[in-house]
């Protein structure tokens, strides 16, 4: 690998937090049963996806991870 380079590789992902005007939780497991919820993150605020899901999407906003359902990411 020391000899490889590598060019176009896309950027960190990032998602918008869609919700009409409200909020969506960012849980610490994907469950909505289960997951404790870190934080409400409102709709428009932006997210780097870190594990993509289809029901669930691992994602970091600031210096929290968590779970978001993928639903919600625009």
């Amino acid at each position: 690998t020391r000899y490889t380079t590598v060019y176009g590789l896309p950027g960190t992902p990032m998602k918008t937090v869609s919700n009409g005007k409200s909020y969506v939780n960012l849980r610490a497991s994907p469950s909505e049963a289960n997951g404790k919820v870190l934080k409400r993150i409102n709709s428009g605020e932006q997210v780097t996806v870190l594990i993509p899901g289809d029901e669930w999407t691992m994602v970091r906003y600031g210096d929290l991870e968590g779970y978001m359902m993928s639903y919600f990411l625009k």
